[in-house]
């Protein structure tokens, strides 16, 4: 059964102005108003998003700029080509996550662990993981294609453009 709704019915944070068709199924019947809207339209642009469960759903795509997500729960769930730009992020889990071309730009990643987690063509620019050791910890981190230009890190360390002779390009400043 296909049915439309939109988001101004989920009774959201936020105002969004889009709508979807939703097939009826038993994902998005078991799930709380909120996670059904932002399966459906793949859309909630600053919305108050603290502490969500968001673990082991398919968000490709999804845009949640803005919003805040701290302590979010995204374990297992696949977040390529989302984006989370500007959002707050700090301790959410993304344990096992797939974070491919993901947009993290000017987000606060505090307590967020990334160890083990593929960033491959994230965007990590202007970020802010001043809880991460980068001398120890960007080596364990799939770092492929990501932009991390501004990303600040612990002990005053700010990344600059690829150096020409390979590297990171980040250097501490005072």
């Amino acid at each position: 059964m296909t049915y439309l709704k939109c988001a101004f019915l989920f009774g959201l944070f936020t105002l969004v102005s889009s709508c979807a068709f939703i097939y009826d199924s038993e994902l998005l019947n078991n799930t709380s108003p909120i996670v059904k809207q932002i399966l459906t339209n793949k859309l909630c642009h600053k919305c108050q998003l603290a502490n969500i469960d968001l673990s082991d759903l398919d968000l490709r795509g999804v845009d949640l700029s803005g919003s805040n997500l701290i302590n979010a729960n995204f374990e297992n769930s696949n977040l390529s080509g989302a984006n989370l730009s500007y959002t707050v992020l700090k301790n959410a889990n993304m344990n096992n996550a797939k974070l491919f071309s993901i947009n993290l730009r000017g987000s606060d990643l505090r307590g967020v662990n990334l160890i083990d987690v593929r960033l491959a063509g994230a965007d990590l620019r202007d970020t802010n993981m001043t809880d991460i050791d980068s001398d120890d910890q960007l080596d364990l981190m799939e770092l492929t294609g990501v932009r991390l230009e501004g990303a600040r890190f612990k002990d005053n360390i700010v990344c600059g453009s690829y150096p020409p002779k390979g590297g990171w390009g980040c250097v501490i400043r005072p």
